[in-house]
């Protein structure tokens, strides 16, 4: 009985209203405030200096004016807004296209707006884009370079920063709501703002291409996840993975293997056959390719130069931690070393895992 009347007394209590239960007008007190308010109403947290504040109760639509509410001055907080609806955004242009889910925030403080400052919001996991409705310009922020995404997702962002940076022809905008709704636009090659893209990031989509093979070659391609940074800074351990995984008849014939320590007297026209174990840690995995490489070879400055060279696979290892790696490695190190010591060979046998030579 006592939860029948409380809802009885909060139906009551809601009688009478529409949306809202009151009405506020006020006035910004600079132009700072007013680019807030604007601010505010997509979505960003903000605080905005007021003044002539009056307020009203709706209920019954009488607008019964509340003295509570009157004030001179006063600071309005909003923290938080609901996305006015979800769906979609492709970027494209004459060759490629990139495609995300997102949320749409619109309001009519920031559509009525002058021309400058008339805009609407798109925001994703990976990026939040202001939109410009009267000048069909973009700001666009990406999100950290740290966060780790999924591997594809983080491969579509590249090929995101890609387009917007050095777009083929126009660049066009289309946005559809989850009501299938569409709507699209054209930017200029001038109407967008970002950062400068470097080297490193059109370079990080062919890194990316490759961890995506590596991933899926050891089977951790659905919970793989790396963020921007991480990829850039493994690149060198997943280009030589990915190299040694994908070596076939008739593709790259060298390999180059540094700080590898020989005699400087060694006689390069043997075969060199090299134990390795090239261990991948991600924030989301921990993976290693133990295999021999053996061909013909040179040796300088502690580096060895293989020439058509062959890769036999021994282990592919998959593990929680380093240490659990390097046990696995080591047991594997030690049946090639015994495999190698129990044959009569005519060539080099180097293990660089345990250091050991033959």
């Amino acid at each position: 009985m006592k939860k029948y009347c409380e809802d009885k007394l909060q139906d009551l209590g809601d009688i009478g209203y529409k949306e809202s239960r009151y009405m506020l007008n006020f006035k910004t007190i600079s132009d700072d405030d007013y680019k807030s308010l604007i601010s505010a109403t997509l979505g960003y947290p903000g605080r905005i200096n007021v003044k002539d504040v009056q307020g009203w109760d709706t209920r019954f639509d009488i607008n019964f004016h509340m003295e509570e509410f009157a004030t001179e001055q006063a600071i309005i907080e909003i923290k938080s807004v609901e996305a006015f609806s979800t769906g979609s955004i492709i970027f494209e242009d004459e060759k490629e296209d990139a495609s995300f889910n997102c949320e749409f925030f619109v309001s009519p403080v920031a559509l009525n707006a002058p021309a400058e400052l008339a805009s609407f919001r798109i925001r994703s996991d990976f990026f939040d884009i202001l939109v410009g409705i009267k000048n069909n310009k973009l700001k666009i922020d990406f999100a950290s370079y740290d966060k780790a995404i999924h591997l594809s997702d983080l491969r579509e962002l590249l090929l995101l920063m890609k387009i917007l940076n050095a777009p083929n022809g126009d660049l066009k905008l289309t946005i559809k709501n989850k009501g299938n709704n569409e709507a699209f636009f054209v930017a200029s090659n001038n109407s967008f703002s970002v950062s400068p893209i470097t080297n490193e990031i059109i370079k990080a989509e062919q890194i990316a291409l490759s961890l995506i093979q590596v991933a899926s070659y050891f089977r951790v391609d659905k919970v793989c996840k790396v963020s921007l940074n991480e990829l850039i800074q493994k690149q060198q351990d997943i280009e030589i993975m990915h190299a040694l995984i994908t070596k076939v008849p008739g593709g790259a014939q060298t390999l180059r293997l540094e700080n590898l320590h020989f005699n400087d007297d060694i006689d390069s026209s043997k075969e060199l056959r090299i134990f390795i174990a090239i261990p991948l840690f991600l924030s989301s995995f921990s993976i290693c390719l133990a295999c021999v490489l053996k061909g013909s070879f040179t040796y300088k400055n502690k580096a060895v130069i293989f020439k058509n060279y062959e890769v036999n696979v021994e282990k592919l290892i998959r593990a929680d931690d380093l240490q659990e790696v390097k046990k696995q490695c080591q047991i594997i190190s030690d049946k090639v070393n015994q495999r190698f010591e129990n044959e009569s060979i005519d060539f080099y046998y180097y293990n660089s895992f345990s250091q050991a030579k033959i």
